[in-house]
C-alpha cells in the first residue's frame, strides 16, 4: 500500500510571522522552503542562471528592500528594472506591464 505525503500550506500572513533568525523563508505553492540567507548574489547568481539552464524562458526576481526587479530572459540579457517591466509573453497578445512603484507601495523603507 502506497500512502501520500501531505504538506501544510502556508500563507504570505504566516511566512512574514517568521523570526528574522537568519534563515531564508519562501513559499512556492504553500509550500515552505527554509534555507540560509545568502543575500541577494546568491539569487543572481546562481538561481537566476539554474532557472534559464533548466529552460525557463524568463525569471523574474523581486527584491522588496531595494525595490527593483531582476529579469533574466532565455537568451537575452538580464536587466534591473527600477521603474517598470514590460512581459511579452510568446503569444500574440497585449504585453503586460508592472508598475514598480505600485508592487512596493506600502512596504516600509
Amino acid at each position: 500500500m502506497v500512502m501520500g505525503v501531505s504538506l501544510r500550506r502556508y500563507t504570505v500572513t504566516e511566512l512574514d510571522a517568521f523570526p528574522p533568525d537568519g534563515n531564508r523563508y519562501e513559499l512556492l505553492d504553500g509550500v515552505l522552503f527554509v534555507t540560509p540567507a545568502p543575500g541577494p548574489m546568491y539569487d543572481r547568481a546562481y538561481k537566476l542562471d539554474g532557472y534559464l539552464a533548466m529552460g525557463v524562458r524568463e525569471v523574474w526576481l523581486v527584491d522588496p528592500v531595494e525595490r527593483t526587479v531582476t529579469v533574466g530572459r532565455l537568451g537575452g540579457d538580464v536587466i534591473v528594472a527600477r521603474e517598470e517591466v514590460s512581459w511579452v509573453p510568446p503569444a500574440p497578445v497585449v504585453p503586460f506591464q508592472l508598475d514598480l512603484e505600485v508592487l512596493f507601495r506600502g512596504l516600509p523603507g
